[in-house]
């Protein structure tokens, strides 16, 4: 499951920031590729959405 899949078929962007601590816009950008989630925020993700860590930056290497 990609990263785009776990966030978006569990939340509404805006309901991920929130929960992840960080912007509606900053979901947004990380989604489309443009930014790579900080340490901090991949590890919230991870904990949050209870997925292995290594894979948010696997994905953002492959694209998402």
């Amino acid at each position: 499951m990609t990263l785009r899949e776990l966030l978006l078929n569990n939340d509404t962007q805006r309901s991920a920031a929130t929960k992840i601590g960080i912007s509606e816009g900053m979901v947004s950008l990380i989604l489309a590729g443009k930014r790579t989630p900080s340490l901090r925020v991949a590890k919230r993700i991870a904990e949050i959405y209870k997925c292995d860590f290594n894979t948010i930056y696997e994905e953002d290497q492959h694209g998402i």
